[in-house]
């Protein structure tokens, strides 16, 4: 069985000795301007979401910090452990060491599959996912604005898509074709599965649309929710 540690944690400081015991397995998942009581867990009454409430559940839940207000801040935040306001932007400086280039030096192999939009939404090389301590990148360097998302494959683009409603089962199949066919199955992984949703433009797939009636919100978070359970 695949053994996997879903969390969002502090990884700095951690060095090539860290690990004791077996090093696990890590799953990062991320969702983009998810309001905080969306999820049943949470207090919605409306959203139904069993996957992520059972995670949390069976977790721990953390609800007292301070996050960013916005996308990329926020991925900055996550990626180095740092308060994003020190670049004075949307950048994430080329300097700045990642969770994965750590993890790297620990002897991890490290992927991102999702939205990345710590580079000023270009294709700079040296702020890109694979200069930043992953190994393997799949998704879009910026946001979802104008109902595109140019999607690239480590440096190089591959494609521009307007499907939004597509984006959660496309980051999750990436992300279930990486597990299962690209890894190297006998080295622990840290994957970063960073969703564009729920960022408008928001979207969701016709059977969503329809459980949910008139609600689109609630359509995009209940995808979500099921997506993660795969």
């Amino acid at each position: 069985m695949l053994k996997i540690f879903i969390t969002v944690v502090a990884l700095f400081g951690l060095g090539t000795g860290v690990f004791a015991q077996p090093k696990p397995n890590i799953l990062i998942i991320f969702t983009d301007d998810q309001g905080y009581s969306d999820l049943g867990c949470l207090g919605s009454k409306e959203n139904q979401t069993p996957v992520l409430d059972q995670l949390a559940k069976e977790g721990t839940r953390f609800t007292s910090f301070y996050a960013q207000p916005v996308c990329g801040p926020s991925r900055s935040a996550l990626l180095t452990g740092r308060y994003p306001v020190r670049s004075k932007g949307w950048s994430m400086p080329a300097s700045e060491i990642t969770f994965a280039e750590i993890l790297k030096e620990a002897g991890y192999q490290t992927a991102c599959i999702g939205k990345w939009d710590v580079s000023n939404r270009k294709a700079i090389i040296d702020r890109m996912p694979n200069a930043q301590g992953f190994d393997y990148y799949f998704g879009a360097l910026g946001a979802n604005d104008n109902g595109k998302s140019t999607l690239y494959r480590n440096n190089k683009m591959v494609r521009t898509t307007n499907d939004m409603a597509g984006l959660i089962r496309l980051y999750t199949e990436e992300a279930i074709d990486y597990l299962t066919h690209q890894r190297e199955t006998e080295k622990p992984f840290v994957l970063y599965l960073a969703h564009t949703m729920m960022h408008t433009i928001i979207d969701a797939s016709p059977k969503f649309k329809a459980k949910a009636g008139d609600n689109l919100y609630r359509a995009v978070v209940e995808e979500f929710d099921y997506e993660t359970g795969r």
